[in-house]
C-alpha cells in the first residue's frame, strides 16, 4: 500500500506540474469527500463487512491508476472524489473486523497497527529506492508505469480480502 506514496509528490511535480494550490485542492477534496462520506458508509460495513474491506483496498487502485493515466490534474481530482469512499471503509472496516473476529481485541488491534506501521515504513523506503534504481535508467517517465504496477499490485492484494 505505501509503495506508492512517496511516487504521488513526485508525479505531481515532474510530471502534473502542480503548484502548491492545486496539491492544497487534491487534500480539500479528499478530506471533505471523506468526511461527508464516513457518515453514511457505516451501516454498509456493519452488514457487509467482508465486502467492504475487498471493496476499500480495491479502490486504492484507483488513485494509483489516476496517476498514471491522467493526462493533467483534474483526472487526480475526480479520483480524490473517490477517497471519500475508500478512506471511510479503511478507516473503520478493518478494525470492526477484528473487534468482530479477534478473541484477544486488545492484542489484535496492537498487532495490526504495528504491522500496519512497519508495512508502510518497508513500502514507502522500498517505492522511494525503486524510484531512484529506475529514474537513473528510464528518467521521471518510469513514474507513469510504476503506478500501473502500483495499481495492478494493489488490485492483486485486495483479492485476498475475498478470501475471508
Amino acid at each position: 500500500r505505501s509503495f506508492a506514496w512517496p511516487l504521488f509528490p513526485l508525479a505531481q511535480i515532474y510530471i502534473f506540474k502542480m503548484t502548491t494550490a492545486q496539491g492544497a485542492v487534491i487534500n480539500v477534496i479528499a478530506t471533505s469527500s471523506t468526511v461527508v462520506v464516513q457518515r453514511f458508509i457505516g451501516g454498509f460495513i456493519a452488514r457487509r463487512l467482508k465486502l467492504s474491506m475487498f471493496i476499500g483496498r480495491l479502490m486504492n487502485t484507483f488513485f494509483a491508476l489516476a496517476y498514471a493515466l491522467s493526462p493533467n490534474v483534474y483526472g487526480i481530482y475526480v479520483s480524490q472524489l473517490l477517497a471519500g469512499l475508500a478512506n471511510s471503509i479503511n478507516n473503520v472496516a478493518y478494525f470492526s473486523y477484528l473487534v468482530d473476529t479477534a478473541e484477544d481485541r486488545r492484542a489484535a488491534i496492537g498487532t495490526y497497527s504495528v504491522l500496519m506501521g512497519v508495512g508502510a515504513l518497508i513500502g514507502g523506503e522500498a517505492g522511494g529506492i525503486t524510484y531512484e534504481v529506475l529514474e537513473r535508467a528510464y528518467g521521471v517517465g518510469v513514474l507513469r508505469p510504476m503506478f500501473l504496477y502500483v495499481a495492478i499490485a494493489r488490485a492483486a492484494a485486495a483479492s485476498l480480502f475475498l478470501t475471508l
